[in-house]
């Protein structure tokens, strides 16, 4: 995507990616990202 339509856009669907999980998820779960999105989620 950064090679395409640049870094900017890349960044932008990355924050949109991240904030709609943030909102998916309870306040007990953490996201991270290095070079994937990881999900750790409790019981």
């Amino acid at each position: 995507m950064n090679d395409f339509y640049g870094h900017d856009c890349g960044d932008s669907v990355l924050m949109s990616i991240t904030e709609n999980i943030r909102k998916s998820i309870r306040i007990c779960d953490t996201i991270g990202r290095r070079r994937v999105f990881t999900l750790v989620a409790g019981n």
